[in-house]
């Protein structure tokens, strides 16, 4: 009888020992599961979310569109991702959850989603994590102003999608064609050109220096952007204040769904001033209104035209249109 006591001991001290190096395993992993993957995200907020999510909810059109080039699928999007962009998606794939700049937190739920996609500049976007955190919902928080970025974000998608391939093809092709169009820059002693970027709204016009797709852009092609050194556009935009720096080329990127709105506001603000047609810009018509697929929104897999297009303004010469 002792000798069985003895054994029945003996399996339940290793029966523990194995839970305890299965318990171990878990913590060092994080307490992830096969079926899970941690990332950390552009706010440098680690998330756990499940592997190949079905439910995904994103609240911008840019970031929907990321998200299904990294292969993922759609549970829900912003109405935007619909009526103002073709992406690819329409209201029979994905329920609407409000506006970019109004999104309905009771809709989000509802869907209840692995995964939601927050863009990191948009203050009602970011006004959801609280609830999403008492709701145990995971949710990346992105922001994309940069190729880098676009490429690091991708990245971190596909490990959750797992479609490796989509990397290949949606960012390093992407990453390998904008980087034949740089080497194309001109090597000169040439004056460095200089711009003005300006983002148009219908309810006014602001200047942009950096932290912007169009400046990034423009900054890794050599172009001066004028509003880095002259502080006082950024603060109070006027005539006065463009004609002291006196740009070769002005870009307008406009904003908000009706173009009309936001050119009438330019006009009001800067053209209808009889200085304006004393820039070197104006007077060159080197003025460009700039389209909002490459620019207002992110390029994503596009950012090799958004280069293009800038390069071909500004070089002419080398970039001939196709």
């Amino acid at each position: 009888m002792k000798k069985y006591l003895f054994l029945i001991i003996g399996i339940s001290f290793i029966l523990a020992g194995c839970t305890s190096v299965k318990y171990d395993a878990a913590l060092n992993n994080n307490n992830k599961t096969e079926d899970t993957i941690s990332v950390i995200d552009s706010s440098n907020h680690k998330l756990t979310v499940k592997k190949v999510p079905e439910k995904v909810v994103a609240l911008s059109s840019s970031f929907a569109e990321l998200w299904m080039l990294s292969g993922g699928k759609l549970a829900g999007v912003t109405s935007d991702a619909v009526s103002n962009r073709n992406i690819g998606i329409n209201q029979n794939d994905a329920e609407i959850v409000g506006t970019e700049m109004k999104p309905n937190s009771e809709k989000i739920l509802e869907i209840k989603p692995d995964l939601v996609i927050l863009d990191k500049d948009m203050t009602s976007n970011m006004a959801l994590t609280v609830m999403l955190d008492k709701a145990g919902i995971p949710y990346y928080i992105c922001k994309v102003e940069t190729l880098d970025d676009y490429l690091s974000a991708l990245k971190k998608f596909v490990s959750i999608t797992g479609e490796k391939n989509n990397y290949n093809e949606n960012g390093e092709k992407v990453k390998k064609q904008v980087d034949s169009l740089l080497k194309l820059l001109p090597n000169s002693n040439k004056k460095t050109p200089s711009a003005l970027v300006l983002r148009a709204y219908s309810s006014g016009v602001h200047v942009l220096s950096d932290d912007n797709v169009t400046c990034n852009i423009l900054d890794d092609m050599g172009v001066d952007n004028i509003a880095k050194s002259n502080k006082s556009l950024l603060k109070d935009l006027s005539i006065e204040a463009i004609i002291r720096d006196n740009p070769d080329y002005i870009f307008v990127v406009t904003m908000g769904s009706n173009n009309d709105n936001a050119i009438a506001s330019l006009k009001k603000s800067l053209i209808s001033n009889p200085a304006w047609n004393t820039l070197k810009a104006v007077k060159s018509n080197k003025v460009f209104i700039l389209p909002k697929e490459l620019f207002q929104y992110k390029p994503n897999n596009k950012w090799g035209d958004s280069y293009e297009y800038l390069l071909k303004i500004i070089y002419p010469e080398i970039y001939k249109t196709k």
